[in-house]
């Protein structure tokens, strides 16, 4: 699971803000994308659906004290909404209001689906459609790159065979630190 939580300040649109999660599910693939298992298959396939399908959740943190806010808050991050990657949903969202100007909205996702940087993608397109701004119409879809890569390795030219004579002599990823990673004391 991949979480972040976000401060927002300022008169908040609540019904504005779930339509742009819904536009954003609209312009990335990944958040309607299911991962399916069937009988006798191996691995599972990937299922992306017409209508972004996503956890919402709206909570009021008033006339709380800070301390008490600052635990719902990390309640919240330490128990993740419930995702289901073979059904969907694979987003979830928490809003937790203090007041009529502080606002909290916690992300998570199915990591089959994101990572750090993606969801920092997510966040500044949800960013632009709350603004009302508009978005470019050419979003690489993961299905289209990896479609690329496909066709890159079995093309057979000399750049080709190169990257597989480059990748083919590594039989594991080394091992890689955290961001920000911290010795345990």
């Amino acid at each position: 699971m991949a979480s972040i939580a976000v401060l927002l300040e300022g008169k908040l649109d609540h019904g504005k803000l779930h339509q742009s999660l819904e536009k954003l599910g609209g312009r990335h693939e990944i958040l309607r994308t299911t991962f399916q298992r069937r009988t006798g298959m191996r691995f599972p396939f990937q299922v992306v659906r017409e209508q972004l399908v996503f956890s919402w959740e709206e909570r009021r943190l008033d006339g709380i004290s800070s301390a008490e806010q600052q635990s719902a808050i990390n309640g919240c991050l330490s128990d993740p909404v419930q995702l289901d990657p073979e059904n969907g949903p694979v987003l979830g969202a928490r809003l937790l209001t203090f007041g009529e100007s502080h606002a909290v909205l916690i992300l998570s996702c199915s990591a089959l689906c994101v990572d750090d940087q993606s969801l920092s993608v997510l966040l500044h397109d949800l960013a632009a459609l709350y603004a009302g701004e508009e978005l470019p119409n050419d979003v690489i879809q993961y299905a289209d790159y990896s479609e690329w890569q496909s066709e890159l390795l079995s093309a057979g030219d000399d750049q080709a065979l190169a990257a597989e004579n480059f990748w083919s002599g590594y039989d594991q990823v080394p091992p890689l630190r955290i961001p920000f990673e911290g010795k345990a004391s």
